[in-house]
């Protein structure tokens, strides 16, 4: 099991040093789209933590016993 909590506190600070870069950019096209899909990506990962999905695992099911 991973610390989320950690997890989540990290992705929010990245996320404000992303966002603090893109707001003092003036004019780099090329590093204001790599910064703009990095936040992007944060976005999407910190969601993944508050939110998980899970899938169903059938390997995970208990294996019916019909000797029983």
């Amino acid at each position: 099991m991973t610390n989320i909590a950690s997890d989540k506190i990290t992705l929010e600070l990245n996320l404000a040093a992303v966002e603090a870069r893109l707001a003092a950019l003036t004019d780099s096209p090329v590093l204001r789209e790599k910064l703009e899909a990095a936040r992007a990506s944060m976005f999407q990962q910190l969601d993944e933590l508050v939110f998980p999905k899970f899938e169903y695992d059938p390997s995970q099911q208990p294996v019916d016993d019909d000797d029983v």
